[in-house]
């Protein structure tokens, strides 16, 4: 505890234990990082932050006025978390993949290959493996997030989009989009279930998932056959993955480049037909 007579960070459950104990009002919620800030019956402010986070009871309003101010909590308020951790590499993430690279690199000695072929797929299998119960593991998952991100970013041709994440002190995580603006945002959900809750790791069929999520998104379903989509990643993923994501990233480009050529060629006939029509025998 810091400066107890200014203020006091609470955990989750002590923020529980507050609202259960202790009476109040609601007298602001704000805008920029979402949280609610309660006056208690004793003369005190409990901030209550989005998600139930930490939150803080604040005995000074002086000092929770220049916090509201300055847009600027303790940062013992803020979550445990790796994007906290690394947020300058976050903020200018086109510039620092190397970086990423390096630290997946230190957690598990495996070079990343973000042309994701059948021999490293089976390394991070086992990789999946060896690590979930390994202490690293909350480094590992989100560096191996972003760089599965960066490989499907590459075959897209796509962009990065940060995300705000609300605790007292707002921070970014990381998502992708397409040229389109289509978001590809179920890859940190699916990698996360496969490090924590399958038993047999298969990361092979997590890729295909996520595939299949944007193709799906993208292509006309009567166009598409399942079957073959499924066998021909299931046999050569590395040149297939490619080639579907670079199908969906341009899914009308080659069909409407022919249209308008296919256009311009009627109109020009058109017009010469009129020319005809109006010349005189």
């Amino acid at each position: 505890m810091e400066k107890k007579e200014k203020y006091k960070v609470l955990t989750p459950e002590e923020m529980i234990s507050f609202f259960e104990n202790e009476k109040g009002v609601v007298v602001d919620q704000l805008d920029y990082n979402k949280a609610i800030i309660e006056k208690l019956n004793d003369g005190n402010y409990l901030i209550v932050a989005s998600g139930m986070n930490k939150g803080m009871v604040v005995y000074d309003k002086k000092m929770l006025d220049s916090m509201i101010a300055t847009k600027k909590f303790p940062k013992e308020t803020d979550p445990d978390n790796f994007y906290i951790k690394y947020q300058s590499q976050v903020d200018c993430i086109e510039d620092e993949i190397s970086f990423f690279n390096d630290l997946f690199f230190k957690h598990t000695g495996l070079n990343f290959d973000f042309d994701l072929s059948e021999s490293f797929i089976e390394k991070a299998d086992n990789m999946i493996r060896d690590f979930r119960q390994s202490k690293q593991i909350d480094e590992i998952i989100p560096v191996f997030t972003i760089l599965i991100c960066e490989s499907f970013r590459r075959e897209i041709g796509g962009k990065w989009v940060f995300k705000t994440e609300y605790s007292l002190n707002t921070y970014k995580t990381l998502i992708i989009s397409d040229q389109q603006g289509v978001l590809l945002d179920q890859i940190n959900k699916l990698l996360l279930e496969e490090f924590l809750k399958r038993s047999n790791p298969d990361l092979k069929s997590t890729m295909i998932h996520l595939v299949f999520s944007y193709v799906n998104q993208k292509v006309n379903r009567k166009d598409f056959n399942d079957k073959e989509f499924y066998t021909s990643l299931r046999s050569d993923f590395k040149t297939n993955f490619k080639k579907y994501l670079n199908i969906a990233s341009h899914p009308r480009s080659s069909r409407s480049c022919k249209l308008c050529e296919c256009l311009r060629l009627r109109s020009f006939l058109h017009i010469i037909d009129m020319q005809i029509c109006k010349t005189p025998l």
